[in-house]
């Protein structure tokens, strides 16, 4: 199965890990200003997961946070469970769905795809 079309382990580094990593001071920042005043148990949910970018990321780096990967294909989300189960990600969630069905609480922040956003 073909998730990204990154294969060199710098330009893995640099386009999907480092830029997974970059997000985290905006979502905190974001969070604290509109939602409350911590981050540390923030929830969070990221579209169309895929790969698990950059939900995956955020949660090996803030394990405090609940991350759920909301993917909607079956291989993909054996995929992602595989890997959450490998790891031993506590704190990660694989759920099967569509977006459009899946219930999100209006206390939890949400990721688009950001395929597009991160360059």
């Amino acid at each position: 199965m073909n998730l990204t079309a990154v294969k060199e382990e710098s330009e893995v580094m640099e386009r999907h890990v480092e830029d997974s990593l970059s997000i985290i001071e905006p979502i905190r920042t974001s969070y604290l200003s509109h939602c409350g005043p911590s981050s540390e148990n923030l929830n969070l949910v990221d579209v169309g997961s895929g790969a698990g970018l950059p939900g995956i990321i955020l949660a090996i780096a803030s394990p405090g946070w609940k991350v759920t990967l909301l993917e909607s294909m079956n291989k993909r989300c054996s995929f992602l469970e595989h890997v959450v189960s490998q790891i031993g990600l506590s704190n990660v969630q694989v759920k099967r769905e569509r977006a459009e069905i899946f219930q999100i609480d209006l206390s939890i922040l949400a990721l688009k795809e950001l395929g597009s956003h991160m360059s």
